[in-house]
């Protein structure tokens, strides 16, 4: 579909789909129409919803409560233009703004809380880190501020921003106890105080305690999966010295255990095999794949050699590979994930604990505002999981053949320490208002990297070895062609024919971790202009200079092959622990944005503007490798633009505001899978592709009807057409010396591995939310709602070769409840039809079998989504 045609199905769209942003509940007793006026920072200050040009989704506390939202990736039903994925780890987590999905490298959305980024990176997966899956505790506010905000906030707001706005304590004595219970054997019990101290002195301290079974069950175990148990609290004080001097602290603290989640591998090849057809045993192409070529010289797949997949490796068959393809399904029977081996129950799961200080001081001078902001971030992270994700056996004849494959267990002990400094002056004449900033922000990673790969069960060790001496090892036999067993057979009498590598370990062991270490050093300068042309036209220039310096270290040893043959008594110090490795990455640019506006008049806003961004470089460390000495990756660079408008219609009782945006994304950095000229294995590494382009539109409605009392309706709609217009992987690999994989080549469906015009994975071109509302009252001091709210998104392709997609979906939640201004009582049932499709996945690699013993096939990690939910929520509140 043209761009053109596919605008004007999202302008019509339009009118039936747009997003609630900010909360439309009424206030017991509250019969106005109008709407309540809703204030943001998205600024850094205090400015009204409809005022500042900049698109925003806004979620009050008192929303968060009533929707029971805990996490980023359930705050992501309620926004249209968010979207939140799980990778391969728990530590690789992703939200997304506007379908501009982060692969690799940092998120392309920045986390803040109280204006402090706390974004991370994951060192051996990409696209997240831990530190952006909050658990949410005391929030006055969640601010979504969409579109690049590298000028404003400095490090990661690539393509945007999530800002958690926590509670200040209050002016009189208050607090509020809460208790929730949802099926599932699911509790939530949070404690609030606040009030004064003295007069000048205020404090608040809460506690939260929330516990889960989780939704599922391992089938192989009987063990829950996605249970949790997670405790938590904050204290914070607030200091008003005198008219011109305050400060706020606060700290806060959680601990959450959580077992493996509840996930399914579809894989591309099944072990089983017909020794008629298969004599070389490679696996059976399955029914979620089809064979696709990847010589391109007039091979013709998906005949015979769906029973001989990887013949063409041993000069046999037509050059082909078996790709996953068509939407995605599983449910929980399709759940295989393996027992630890030493335990016959579950793998731990992951064990999180955040430690998070906030400090801020401000003093007002005449005309202007100093104001220092400290922030600090201890986090400890443990996490063991089937990192293999199956327990399918392979097939081996003693003394004949076998099939090799692999289980796998990940093991990470993840340290993160990071440190905020940010000095801020602000002020204002009668036309201008201005602001300057100096960044500093540090961080200190160090990780354990501590996986284990042994022979996957059913496999016959000598047989896998004796393959492995004549291929992967072979240049360990002094020219040898026939090592144990053949040359037994064949020569047996040949001086030469000793074994090269004796051991390859059968049963999890315990090898050593392997160290990770990143440092990230980032300052920068920013400032901020408003001129103010008439009382009705304004223009904001922005600009920050950003310099960022990362250290990188690690010890060189290939965790694959180190768990698998260190243990060899003549050739396993070749696969150990060997060196430390050292990189570094210093880049400095300057990102600018311009932005006008112009207010028409009391009930119309219009605004444009045109930003850049910028996300640094790095060195790729998801190859299961501690060497970090080569590996690196490019900087990506946004130029986007943006049209926007905000209206108020009849009286304040519509609000529909709206944008069309459009980026121009460069060096868009991406996994692609390569042979390790050192083993012979396929590994990942991280490219940049050449271009990618996004372009949309997005509007969101709320209206508070005239006709009927108390109904109310939020609507809302985001529209993306994204793609690769630049992605030749033959083009970006041959310069160094590289190759395109058959993977990948059978993936792009073209020899040099280009997936120009291809969608970029995870992009969702329709997604939409809506809510009908009722509110009511009983007498004078008595109300009650209910509400049915909707999302939806449309199919998202997993992987950049567009061969398989995560289906189309669409969520029901119905809410209601009853209160009075000391209490509420709110019953709900989340995913009220018991949708089962799956929300979440990713592209993966299966180890089950290496059909051609080096190469894994291809699969796809999918998430299984939460069922029907039942629950209610009780809530009193106290003070003055």
């Amino acid at each position: 579909m043209k761009l053109s045609n596919r605008l004007t199905l999202a302008m019509a769209a339009a009118i039936a789909f747009t997003p609630g942003t900010a909360s439309v509940a009424q206030e017991g007793g509250d019969n106005s129409l109008a709407l309540e006026e809703v204030i943001v920072s998205a600024r850094k200050r205090e400015e009204s919803l409809q005022t500042v040009p900049v698109a925003v989704d806004v979620f009050a506390s008192a929303r968060l409560e009533q929707l029971g939202v805990k996490r980023i990736e359930e705050l992501a039903r309620f926004s249209s233009g968010l979207q939140f994925d799980q990778g391969v780890l728990p530590t690789d987590t992703r939200p997304v703004i506007r379908g501009a999905v982060s692969f690799r490298g940092r998120p392309n959305t920045g986390i803040l809380v109280d204006f402090v980024d706390v974004s991370s990176e994951a060192l051996t997966v990409g696209g997240g880190g831990i530190t952006t899956n909050l658990k949410l505790l005391d929030l006055e506010r969640i601010e979504i501020v969409k579109g690049p905000q590298s000028a404003l906030y400095g490090r990661s707001a690539f393509t945007g921003a999530i800002n958690y706005v926590t509670k200040r304590p209050s002016e009189t004595f208050s607090g509020d106890v809460a208790v929730a219970a949802e099926d599932f054997g699911t509790t939530d019990v949070s404690l609030m105080l606040s009030g004064p101290l003295s007069e000048s002195l205020g404090g608040s301290v809460m506690f939260n305690k929330y516990d889960t079974d989780g939704w599922y069950e391992n089938p192989n175990t009987g063990g829950e999966l996605g249970a949790v148990d997670s405790v938590g609290g904050s204290v914070a004080l607030e200091w008003e010295g005198s008219d011109k001097l305050s400060s706020f602290f606060r700290v806060e603290y959680t601990d959450t255990d959580t077992t493996p989640r509840a996930e399914t591998l579809i894989h591309a090849i099944n072990p089983a095999f017909d020794p008629m057809v298969n004599f070389l045993a490679t696996g059976t192409a399955t029914d979620d794949a089809v064979m696709f070529p990847h010589a391109f010289m007039g091979e013709t797949c998906n005949g015979i050699d769906r029973m001989q997949p990887y013949f063409d490796s041993f000069g046999l068959g037509p050059p082909c590979r078996p790709l996953n393809v068509g939407e995605v399904s599983a449910t929980e029977a399709d759940i295989d994930l393996s027992a630890d081996p030493r335990t016959g129950a579950d793998f731990v799961g992951s064990q999180v604990e955040t430690l998070r200080v906030h400090f801020d001081i401000d003093y007002d001078f005449e005309n202007a505002n100093f104001k220092y902001i400290l922030g600090y971030l201890d986090n400890d992270t443990f996490i063991q999981e089937d990192f293999d994700k199956n327990s399918v056996m392979i097939f081996s004849q003693p003394f004949a053949f076998s099939q090799y494959g692999l289980s796998a267990m990940s093991q990470q002990s993840l340290n993160t320490e990071q440190w905020n400094h940010e000095f801020r002056l602000t002020g204002q004449s009668d036309r201008l208002d201005w602001m300057v900033s100096l960044l500093n922000w540090t961080e200190e990673v160090e990780l354990a990297f501590d996986d284990e790969w042994w022979l996957r069960e059913g496999a016959d060790p000598d047989a896998v070895l004796a393959v492995l001496n004549a291929t992967a090892f072979s240049f360990l036999q002094g020219g040898n062609p026939f090592p144990p067993p053949f040359c037994t057979v064949f020569y047996p009498t040949d001086p030469n024919c000793v074994n090269a590598v004796t051991s390859i370990a059968t049963s999890l062991g315990d090898t050593p971790a392997t160290p990770i270490n990143r440092k990230t050093k980032h300052w920068s300068l920013a400032g901020m202009v408003v001129y103010n042309f008439t009382d009705n036209v304004s223009a904001t220039l922005e600009g920050r200079l950003i310099n960022e310096d990362i250290d990188y270290s690690g010890r060189d040893a290939d965790v694959s092959f180190f768990s698998q043959f260190g243990g060899d008594p003549y050739w396993g110090f070749l696969f150990g622990p060997g060196e430390w490795t050292f990189n570094n990455i210093s880049e400095t640019a300057f990102v600018p944005k311009l932005t006008l506006d112009w207010t028409v008049n009391d009930r119309l806003m219009l605004y444009g503007y045109y930003s850049q961004a910028f996300k640094p470089g790095g060195v790729a460390t998801t190859d299961a490798n501690g060497n970090v000495s080569d590996g690196e990756y490019k900087p990506e660079k946004l130029d986007a633009f943006e049209l926007g408008w905000k209206s108020q219609f009849r009286d304040r009782s519509i609000r529909w505001n709206g944008a069309f945006f459009y980026y121009d994304y460069t060096d868009q950095q991406v996994p692609f899978q390569f042979l390790s000229p050192s083993t012979g294995l396929l590994q990942t590494g991280v490219v940049n592709a050449g271009e990618t382009e996004i372009s949309g539109f997005e509007t969101d409605l709320i209206w508070r009807s005239a006709f009927v009392d108390g109904l109310s309706v939020a609507l809302g709609y985001t529209f993306t057409d994204a793609e690769f217009t630049n992605f030749n992987l033959e083009e970006i690999l041959t310069p160094a010396g590289g190759t395109v994989s058959a993977f990948n080549r059978a993936k792009a469906g073209n020899a040099q591995g280009d997936f120009s015009g291809h969608t970029p994975p995870l992009t969702a071109e329709h997604s939409a939310t809506g809510s009908v509302r009722f509110d009511f009252n009983f007498g004078a001091s008595m109300f009650g709602f209910a509400e049915l709210f909707a999302s939806y998104r449309s199919e998202r392709f997993l992987g950049e070769g567009n061969r398989t997609t995560l289906p189309e979906v669409t969520l029901l939640d119905f809410y209601a409840g009853i209160g009075s201004d000391r209490w509420s009582l709110t019953a709900y049932v989340r995913n009220l039809t018991d949708e089962d499709k799956p929300t979440s996945g990713v592209g993966n690699i299966d180890f089950t079998v290496f059909p051609d013993f080096r190469s894994p096939p291809q699969a796809m990690s999918v998430y299984l989504p939460e069922p029907q939910t039942v629950g209610a929520r009780f809530t009193v509140s106290f003070g003055e």
